[in-house]
């Protein structure tokens, strides 16, 4: 679980073949995002929860 993250919760950068499974995001602040997928291939990604509540 990733919680007020400042930025982006996750990069992946030149990656192949990710499982990205069961992750969670719950952010109260306004420049929280989520996954950065750059360059990458073959990604999966399961369950991924994110919660923005931003005031």
């Amino acid at each position: 679980m990733f919680r007020d993250s400042p930025a982006w919760t996750l990069n992946c950068y030149d990656c192949e073949n990710m499982l990205i499974d069961n992750m969670k995001q719950i952010c109260w602040m306004v420049n929280s995002d989520g996954i950065d997928l750059c360059n990458v291939r073959h990604v999966e990604t399961n369950e991924f929860i994110t919660d923005l509540r931003v005031q």
